[in-house]
This record gives structure tokens, sequence and C-alpha cells, in this order.
């Protein structure tokens, strides 16, 4: 059954030369919405409807596009190099990881400097969603780091 996210592949069959080349070309692929498909007079034997998949409450990676993480691949094997592989992972005290945070986004905003760390090479904002990716991560998975001051009974 034909629906409103449903794409019909369409596959004709050509021969085309290639230049200087004694090989064909024997394939032509369209790419149609079903919105434009009459599906009432639609009895083309090459046409293919895809199947249905339920992504429902499922994580919708496509809304990163890896042009966006970039900086933070870039910060990581920065890291890598300086540390060790996954070293991240072992933990950190929440405020040192945001004293770090902090530090690169006070460069950031300083106007007297670069907008790149002088040591990584990084932007300074890359190290900040790092920093804060990795708090994240440490508040979610060993709390015990968590070293916050929120109340007056953590004075005791």
């Amino acid at each position: 059954m034909l629906n409103e996210n449903t794409i019909l592949i369409e596959i004709g069959i050509k021969r085309v030369k290639m230049s200087n080349q004694d090989s064909y070309c024997d394939y032509n692929l369209n790419f149609i919405p079903a919105s434009e498909v009459n599906t009432a007079t639609n009895t083309d034997t090459k046409s293919i409807n895809l199947g249905t998949r339920d992504n429902t409450r499922k994580l919708r990676w496509r809304n990163i596009p890896r042009f966006l993480i970039k900086p933070l691949v870039d910060v990581g094997v920065f890291g890598e190099g300086k540390y060790n592989t996954f070293n991240f992972l072992k933990g950190f005290p929440t405020l040192d990881t945001m004293d770090s945070l902090e530090r690169h986004l006070d460069k950031f905003y300083d106007p007297d400097q670069s907008d790149y760390d002088d040591e990584s090479g990084c932007h300074h904002l890359a190290h900040v969603a790092w920093n804060a990716l990795v708090a994240l991560y440490h508040l979610e998975k060993n709390p015990k780091l968590d070293d916050r001051f929120k109340n007056a009974s953590d004075l005791d």
C-alpha cells in the first residue's frame, strides 16, 4: 500500500556507451515520492514499492549531521593523543570538567583571544561542547563524581 512516506523506485534499462570504453551503463534509477504516483493507474511492473518501518519513539540520528559533530571529533582526537584513548570515560569530578568548559568559554568571549585553542587548534566552542557532553555523561553514569555545591548540608 502506498502512503505519503512511500518512495517508488522506477528502474529503467538503457544501453549507453561509455566514452572510449567497451562498457555500457545498463540502468537508470528514478526516485518518485508516492504523492506524485497515481496508484489507480500504476501497473508498471518495473516499479518497486518499498517496505514500511516503524521508527516512532526511536532515535533519529539524521538530526545530528556529521558536519555538526566533526569539531567534537577533532577535540576527541586531540585528547586521545594528549592523554589516551577513552581517558575521558575514566571520569573527572564535575567541577573539573566545568572549569575546563568555562576556561574555553571565557576565551571565546575574550575579544583579545583567538577563537581557536593554542594547544589543540580546535575551536573553543568545540571544547565547550565536548566538556558539556563529558559532564552530562558522568552526571548520568557516575553521579558520585558530582561535586557541585547544592545546598548548605554539603558544607558539613
